[in-house]
């Protein structure tokens, strides 16, 4: 399934200190899931164990946008009780209508009750002891000043002691078979088929994307399309 889907990641190219940053083409489809899923490549979950900054990173914004997106399903299922049920309609078309449909209404309701107006004064004011209370998990963490020696060769045999201790505990499954099987074959454009990977390799070719995009200050949190008029 989706395999007429293709997407980019980046990667480094190069000795360390001349690398230069590449694309390489993948086909199919991934998405964020919660642990206790298939350990399968379409299906990438928050880590439990991590040895460097970058790979706590990619599992930290896994968890806070698996979680808003969930969110998302709370707030309209709240709304509209046509989502609470199974929808008894056949197909993919009337359902993705139902959908749009209660998120249109969704947004109408907000601008009735005069919710979708950005905050001002007082309440746009930043407070510094509020930011740290009220601050998303992951930006928490990346400001946590206990990180400072994350990634260090002290931190790195601490996660290597937690990671064994994992693996005699079998937390995250890290002897399952999908973990280990990687027969890389690709389209007659040179694409990557994300199937024929296995969950460990794609997830590092996840990290050093994020990673790269992270150092250049392109990862933006998505906020909500405001409408235009021309």
């Amino acid at each position: 399934m989706l395999q007429d889907n293709v997407f980019d990641l980046l990667y480094w190219e190069g000795a360390v200190g001349k690398s230069e940053i590449c694309r390489q083409q993948y086909r199919g489809a991934w998405g964020l899931v919660d642990n206790g899923y298939h350990r399968w490549t379409s299906t990438q979950a928050p880590a439990k164990v991590n040895a460097l900054i970058s790979e706590q990173r990619l599992s930290d914004w896994i968890e806070s946008f698996r979680k808003d997106v969930e969110c998302v399903f709370g707030i309209l299922k709240g709304w509209f009780r046509i989502l609470k049920t199974d929808i008894h309609l056949e197909g993919s078309v009337p359902a993705d209508r139902i959908w749009l449909t209660c998120c249109a209404l969704h947004n109408w309701l907000l601008e009735v009750d005069g919710l979708d107006t950005e905050w001002e004064g007082e309440y746009g004011n930043d407070d510094p002891d509020e930011c740290r209370r009220y601050a998303p998990m992951a930006i928490r963490h990346l400001t946590n000043p206990q990180l400072s020696t994350f990634g260090s060769r002290d931190h790195k045999t601490a996660s290597i002691e937690n990671l064994c201790v994992a693996q005699n505990a079998g937390d995250d499954n890290i002897d399952d078979d999908d973990d280990l099987v990687t027969d890389i074959r690709t389209d007659e454009n040179g694409a990557i088929f994300i199937n024929t990977l296995s969950y460990a390799d794609f997830r590092e070719r996840l990290i050093t994307h994020f990673d790269i995009l992270h150092r250049n200050n392109k990862i933006r949190w998505p906020t909500r399309r405001r409408n235009t008029t021309s």
